[in-house]
């Protein structure tokens, strides 16, 4: 395979982070076009791993970087939205307490104790990162007025079960970085 062909998934995860500023900056004047754009790049979530699959360039980088992309996306759009009072402030510090754990124990493994690891998500963190971006998504469909209401109910109901999938899976995402850390496992999922 040509090497340009298989740097496209980590390239489309790359553009995902660029993509964080330019909805932020949009989201207070033009919610329409912050949509637009977010809605790209959460598209960009789903392409980057079908490309890698079906291009055979699946690379432990993309595997690392993914998971950081979707996590710096989340907190920024979900800082914005409890900034703004749109969203539970006890909600965003749950998730954004997974998310920032998480985040911090890449450079404590790889680069403080030189550890090695894998991540490899199972399901729940999957439809819980799938819960947080139909909650992000209803805040900002909220921007087109027909569907405010609609998006209002969407958040109310997916608060609960995300926040519980959410701190299920910080409780054992803390189990399995100790585990890491004395050398009993070697992945995260």
């Amino acid at each position: 395979m040509h090497s340009l062909v298989a740097k496209i998934p980590n390239a489309l995860t790359i553009s995902r982070l660029l993509l964080i500023p330019v909805v932020l900056f949009l989201l207070p004047t033009a919610p329409v076009s912050a949509l637009i754009v977010a809605g790209f790049a959460f598209f960009t979530d789903y392409l980057d791993g079908t490309l890698a699959r079906r291009l055979g360039a699946s690379s432990s980088l993309g595997a690392l970087l993914d998971p950081i992309a979707d996590k710096i996306i989340a907190l920024a759009l979900m800082g914005f939205f409890a900034y703004q009072g749109s969203l539970s402030a006890s909600y965003f510090v749950l998730s954004a307490t997974r998310d920032i754990a998480q985040l911090m124990a890449i450079p404590v493994l790889m680069g403080w104790k030189k550890i090695p690891f894998k991540v490899a998500p199972k399901t729940l963190p999957k439809v819980a990162t799938t819960a947080k971006y139909l909650i992000i998504a209803c805040l900002l469909l909220q921007a087109f007025e027909p569907l405010a209401p609609f998006c209002a109910l969407g958040v109310v109901v997916l608060i609960l079960p995300s926040s519980i999938m959410e701190l299920f899976i910080l409780l054992g995402y803390s189990q399995r970085f100790h585990q890491i850390l004395k050398g009993t496992h070697d992945t995260f999922e």
